[in-house]
């Protein structure tokens, strides 16, 4: 009989709990955010091996430093990788 209680009442402190509209989400939902997305794919795409080191400049987590900037100039110059 008791472990029925506890069921009901666990069951009820559940859907009471279910707030559907969470002050939180409504706070959240007033912030403006404003921000630029930066494709390194397209810039990739579109460089000549003379821009190599302004796209090592400006995504230096992307060139890693064991390899040549050879390599590098290799694939934009690579007819498959452009397409």
């Amino acid at each position: 009989m008791s472990l029925r209680i506890f069921i009901l009442l666990l069951f009820s402190l559940v859907l009471v709990s279910c707030d559907e509209d969470s002050k939180v989400e409504e706070e959240i939902s007033k912030i403006e955010v404003d921000f630029i997305i930066e494709r390194f794919d397209k810039a990739y795409a579109e460089a000549k091996p003379s821009d190599l080191p302004k796209l090592k400049q400006a995504y230096p987590f992307l060139f890693s430093k064991h390899v040549p900037d050879s390599i590098w100039i290799d694939r934009i110059n690579d007819t498959l990788q452009n397409q």
